[in-house]
């Protein structure tokens, strides 16, 4: 499943375990650790999700995020 959103305000790249809420009120969490900085102000976002765990695409930041559901 396919889902898109923005960040809901800044988003600062990612570091150990950042939680990201969207502009849908989901909130998705980094799994594990990966510290790669980059400042943007509510990015489209969109997550690859196979149940409560997925892959994380945000629009101008190069990598791609591993996430897990929270809320």
């Amino acid at each position: 499943m396919i889902i898109r959103s923005r960040i809901d305000g800044d988003f600062n790249g990612t570091d150990n375990e950042t939680v990201f809420r969207l502009q849908n009120g989901h909130l998705w969490q980094q799994v594990g650790y990966r510290y790669c900085y980059r400042y943007l102000y509510a990015p489209r976002v969109e997550i690859d999700a196979n149940g409560s765990r997925g892959t994380m695409t945000v629009a101008g930041f190069r990598e791609q995020i591993k996430v897990r559901r929270v809320a």
